[in-house]
């Protein structure tokens, strides 16, 4: 590929955070695009399997920054907002986008809360559904320095959904993963009721066993078959299902843990997933993991929950409690190693 792939100068991004490790994460990826070399090795999240190293050609980094730009219209000097870490898709492609556009990039830290010590406006930042958790219970105002809010790196819980709606920002919901580099389509949050995703210019989809199958010539990826599971609308919009490798057949019934886990989320106010897991009876049952203290008087009220809210065949077989979670960089709970996790320390 011929294009010329611009240089970055880390002394034009303003630091507002003295975190040597956040700092020394951007100096790195810093270094890896400036080498003359004309690809890039990015690290897929892992979040629903191991994770994989690939090769991607920096010009289609810099096209998906264009794609990005031109949908939110994007101007030169605006600021947007570096707050997640540069190892992820999302962070890395945030610097591009300052670099491309030529905005002014500031950095703050990659924290739960990244907004506790920040007092800008800014045109636009990058935020995963648990940040915004955060700052919605610390210091809700904050958002609002912001004209455009994009969330990404996880799914929106219908809860968090309905406390965005009530604040005056642009928030927006994006669909990609790191093979995409960054995301492919977007849903408008804000002053809408609708649950579909749009395609960003130039990338169309089409569906393959129920799975999304996306075609962006642009950014490089021909027709990449996904594990997420869609209502394909047109071929520039779609709305989520739940992910095909999740999909828990048990006893002949088949259930997808996010259709189950939206039906609960307005319920608790803690953190918990559901996942399939072997049984000889029936093949898989539902089983239930949340990130809290065991207690006899939390089981009780799950289990009341579940029968209230749930179909009969819907209702997880096992509870499991536990202190932690494991996540990915991008802070996505990581299921399957925390299922695997845990069910080693049982045997």
């Amino acid at each position: 590929m011929t294009n010329t792939v611009p240089k970055i100068n880390i002394h034009k991004l303003a630091f507002l955070t003295e975190n040597m490790e956040v700092i020394q994460e951007i100096e790195n990826f810093i270094e890896e695009w400036n080498n003359s070399k004309e690809e890039i090795i990015l690290k897929t999240s892992g979040s629903t399997g191991i994770p994989k190293e690939i090769k991607m050609k920096k010009q289609f980094m810099i096209e998906s920054a264009k794609m990005t730009g031109e949908y939110f219209n994007f101007k030169e000097n605006e600021t947007i907002v570096l707050s997640l870490s540069a190892k992820t898709i999302g962070g890395k492609m945030q610097i591009i986008r300052s670099l491309i556009h030529k905005m002014n990039l500031t950095v703050i830290d990659n924290a739960r809360n990244p907004l506790k010590n920040f007092n800008q406006t800014a045109r636009f930042i990058s935020l995963v559904p648990l940040q915004v958790e955060e700052i919605i219970k610390e210091n809700k105002d904050k958002l609002l320095l912001f004209e455009t809010i994009l969330i990404g790196g996880a799914a929106i819980n219908p809860g968090l959904e309905s406390e965005i709606k009530e604040i005056k920002t642009n928030f927006f919901e994006s669909y990609g993963m790191t093979e995409t580099l960054s995301h492919v389509a977007l849903r408008k949050i804000s002053n809408s009721k609708s649950k579909s995703f749009q395609a960003l210019k130039g990338i169309d989809f089409s569906q393959e066993d129920s799975c999304l199958k996306i075609n962006a010539p642009k950014i490089g990826v021909k027709n990449l078959i996904t594990h997420d599971v869609v209502e394909l609308i047109s071929n520039t919009e779609f709305t989520l299902k739940g992910r095909k490798d999740f999909v828990i057949n048990s006893g002949g019934y088949k259930f997808h843990p996010e259709i189950l886990e939206e039906k609960l989320t307005l319920k608790f106010k803690f953190p918990f997933f559901i996942l399939g897991e072997k049984n000889i009876e029936f093949g898989e049952i539902v089983t239930f993991y949340v990130e809290k203290t065991y207690s006899a008087e939390t089981e009780k009220e799950l289990t009341k929950i579940f029968k209230t809210t749930l179909e009969k065949y819907e209702i997880p077989k096992k509870i499991y409690f536990l202190q932690d979670f494991e996540k990915t960089d991008s802070g996505k709970i990581n299921r399957l190693k925390t299922q695997k996790i845990h069910l080693n320390s049982k045997n």
